[in-house]
């Protein structure tokens, strides 16, 4: 239900108040803003507002893997930080050829590694890629149907659970 309207840092704010919880909430930069008083929603606002004026820009690189094996081949990649989202404050980076940002969850934001030891990283990541190939074909080579086993030795077809 709209209650008010407010101006901040030169900027207008429609006010909204829930009526389930009491709380104000307005929009800005695309996220929805709450705060439990208007002086509170005020503050968070000049924040918000004050943080999107500084354009960062932190470069970093990445070894990748294709998690999914969908064919596509390990390999480095390069963008930058440009932010954090303001509600759910997950990382916000574009990568290189590309136009738009995307959000990463904290799981990713422990991966950003410095640009300057880029040909260290591409080389770490090759030998690890190599090494679980190997890994791989190994436990390939050497493993066994344990059910299978099971039933040779007690000399029964035992069924399947």
């Amino acid at each position: 239900m709209k209650l008010t309207s407010i101006e901040v840092k030169g900027k207008t704010f429609e006010v909204d108040v829930h009526q389930r919880d009491g709380r104000f909430s307005t929009e800005h930069g695309g996220d929805t803003v709450y705060a439990t008083t208007l002086d509170e929603l005020k503050t968070k606002l000049a924040g918000q507002i004050s943080r999107s004026k500084v354009k960062l820009n932190i470069p970093f690189v990445r070894w990748e893997t294709d998690k999914y094996n969908n064919g596509r081949k390990s390999r480095l990649v390069r963008g930058v930080v440009t932010g954090m989202h303001a509600s759910n404050r997950n990382i916000l980076v574009r990568f290189d050829g590309q136009k738009s940002t995307e959000q990463e969850s904290g799981y990713n934001s422990e991966k950003h590694v410095r640009p300057e030891v880029a040909d260290e990283l591409l080389r770490l990541g090759a030998a690890r890629d190599k090494a679980n190939e190997e890994y791989d074909e190994f436990v390939r080579e050497h493993s066994f149907d344990a059910r299978e086993e099971i039933r040779k030795l007690l000399g029964t077809e035992a069924e399947e659970e």
